[in-house]
This record gives C-alpha cells, sequence and structure tokens, in this order.
C-alpha cells in the first residue's frame, strides 16, 4: 500500500484482497502502524478497523515480550565474560530502529563468539533453555555445518532461542570472519553486555538471510526490514552509503547486497544512491542482475492473488541454490536426499494414522 493515508478510501472489495495478503506475508502489523501513524486508522471502516486495531494489539505484546526474552537472556549470560550481540527482530526492537515498526516474531537471535559458545549454552541450560530438536541427525547437521546450535526452547515459557556464532554457515560460499563482525559491534545503552551490530553488518545479515538462505516464508517481510534499515540508516548514519560496499567487500557479501538493493528498488521504490549501486555492480558483474526476476516472483506473498505461476519453480530454484550456497556438495546430495526419503517416510505415515482414523 503505496499511500496509507488513502486507507479510509479503499472499497470493502480492496480491504477484502490487501488484509489477507498482508496477513500471510506478515505484514498486518506494519499495514496497521503506517495506517496509525497516518492519522487515519479512525477513519477506516469497522471491519478492517478490527483487523488493523488487533495487529496492532500483537504487535505491541510481541515487543514486551521480546524485550522480557533479552533481559532474561542477559541475566542468564551476566557471566559469559563475552559480548552478546543481538540480531535481527531483537536488534531491531532493543535499538528502537524503525524495522521493528508492526514487526512480529517468533524467536529471538543472539550472537556469541565461537571460543564462548559451550559456555554459553551452559549457562543457557542452567537457565532452563534446553533443545528444541532430539533427532541426532539433525544436532549434527547444526553442529557440523550451521551458524548457530540447535535452535533452544524455554522448558517453562516455551521460547526459542537461536544462539549463533557467526552470521553465515562456515561450510557457506562467503569467507566472513566472525571477528570483524564483532570488533565492530555497539554496545547497547541500558543493558549490560548487550551489543548490536554495525549498522552495515545488521543490513549485510539481513540480505545474507534473505538471499543466500533459500527461504521464502516471510520474504516480503524481510525485504520491508531491509527497505527500512537503508532508509533509516542512509539519513542518520554519516557515509552510510560509501561504506556499505566497502564493508560488504570486507565481510565478503558483495553477491547478497547487490541482490538485495536490486530487488528493494524494484518492489519497494528503496532510495539508493546511484554512486553506491554502480560501486557494487560493477563488482558483482550480471548475476545479480541476471537473476533478478527469478527473485521478484519468489518475493511475492504465497498468496494466490500474488504470485504467478512461476512462482512456485523459481522458490523451488532459490531453495536448491540456498543449499547449494550453504554447504560443499560432496555433504549436499547425501543431506537432500536424506531430507526428501524423511518427507516421504512422513508423509506415509501421516496417510497411515488418517487412514486408521476413518476406521
Amino acid at each position: 500500500m503505496g499511500d496509507p493515508g488513502s486507507a479510509p478510501a479503499l472499497t470493502p472489495a480492496q480491504w477484502s484482497r490487501l488484509l489477507p495478503v498482508a496477513r500471510q506475508a506478515r505484514l498486518l502489523g506494519r499495514l496497521a502502524h503506517a495506517v496509525q501513524g497516518a492519522g487515519v486508522l479512525p477513519a477506516v471502516p469497522d471491519g478492517p478497523r478490527r483487523h488493523l486495531t488487533g495487529a496492532l494489539r500483537l504487535v505491541a505484546a510481541h515487543h514486551r515480550d521480546v524485550r522480557a526474552e533479552v533481559a532474561h537472556i542477559m541475566e542468564a549470560l551476566k557471566d559469559l565474560g563475552a559480548p552478546v550481540v543481538l540480531l535481527k527482530g531483537a536488534a531491531y526492537v532493543l535499538g528502537d530502529l524503525p524495522a521493528a515498526d508492526g514487526r512480529l516474531f517468533t524467536d529471538t537471535d543472539v550472537m556469541v563468539p565461537a571460543a564462548a559458545l559451550n559456555r554459553a549454552e551452559s549457562l543457557l541450560a542452567l537457565a532452563g533453555w534446553v533443545p528444541a530438536k532430539s533427532d541426532a541427525y539433525d544436532t549434527l547437521y547444526y553442529r557440523r555445518w550451521m551458524h548457530q546450535v540447535p535452535p533452544l526452547v524455554h522448558f517453562r515459557r516455551g521460547t526459542v532461542l537461536d544462539l549463533h556464532h557467526t552470521l553465515v554457515p562456515p561450510t557457506a560460499r562467503v569467507a566472513l570472519e566472525a571477528s570483524h563482525v564483532f570488533g565492530a559491534a555497539r554496545p547497547l545503552p541500558g543493558v549490560p553486555g548487550a551489543w548490536l551490530p554495525a549498522p552495515a553488518d545488521m543490513v549485510l545479515h539481513s540480505a545474507a538471510h534473505l538471499f543466500n538462505e533459500g527461504m521464502f516464508n516471510n520474504a516480503l517481510r524481510d525485504l520491508s526490514d531491509m527497505d527500512r534499515l537503508l532508509r533509516h540508516f542512509g539519513a542518520t548514519e554519516p557515509e552510510f552509503w560509501d561504506n556499505l560496499p566497502a564493508r560488504a567487500r570486507r565481510l565478503d557479501m558483495e553477491t547478497p547486497l547487490a541482490h538485495a538493493l536490486i530487488a528493494a528498488r524494484s518492489l519497494l521504490g528503496t532510495p539508493v544512491p546511484e554512486a553506491a549501486a554502480a560501486r557494487l555492480m560493477a563488482r558483482t558483474g550480471l548475476g545479480p542482475r541476471l537473476l533478478s526476476p527469478v527473485f521478484d516472483a519468489a518475493l511475492q506473498p504465497a498468496h494466490p492473488a500474488c504470485r504467478g505461476r512461476g512462482a512456485a519453480a523459481a522458490v523451488g530454484f532459490l531453495y536448491l541454490r540456498g543449499h547449494w550456497m550453504r554447504m560443499p556438495l560432496r555433504h549436499l546430495v547425501p543431506h537432500l536426499t536424506r531430507k526428501a526419503w524423511r518427507a516421504v517416510l512422513e508423509g506415509l505415515h501421516a496417510d497411515t494414522t488418517s487412514q486408521r482414523a476413518m476406521r
């Protein structure tokens, strides 16, 4: 919705199309925040207004929960002796960034240095966080190839924590040194021991998460986060746009950043200075531009009103590409084969259970 101030003028048919798509894209809260910010929420028709006010209440509850969860995490890790860097949604909320506006959450992400990872897990276990996965292969997959330990869930609150030791899998085709990220992080005022990634690193992590991992469940929401980060830091951080391409080169993230800037400009009209874009495109070549139509198709909300016939193929291709970006071929083929076989077995089990229930 380009102009939230026009919300009261939408027809019932337009609301019937807009609300399900926004909910599917996990952007209903952001839509509600924009309409409220435009000062026109009271003028919205009663039915749609109830959806928007409900979304605002849910967002407020999620933000309270995130702040409380971060407080629990920091209390558990107070004796870690190493920085705890908040990532993604937790960083947006605790950092009071515009990317938090209307944002909903399913988990909390933090990062500690690899050398402190075992101690962090022990301290969290003492405070009630236990592994959410018990499957031996899944555990091995996370421990050997991923940038985080298996997800942790608090045994009493049921909240999920993703504990990272770097931003991308160590086996990925990105030579990122996590020490650079820790070295540039900034302390979070009022929360001892907690840090936020540097502005450029926050953008680059978001870009790598969306454009390298091949998961598109919340793709447009994640692109919207990036749009808001770029607009905010571009206006508030001196020389942000001069430094971002150089930082991407330092962290080996030029390609995901190129994908992000192309998509953000194309789909959301994100203002990207031509000089910064030209520097980046000159180094990344034609690849990001050639893949742009594929990403544009996959970034559409997974709603029948939005996704065309080519969207499923685009998502499937980028899912495989994400795995190829994440691990070497000698590990990728057995991993995908195992996942496919397990999906078949789970489907057979579900069919058998359903047939027994019908008898």
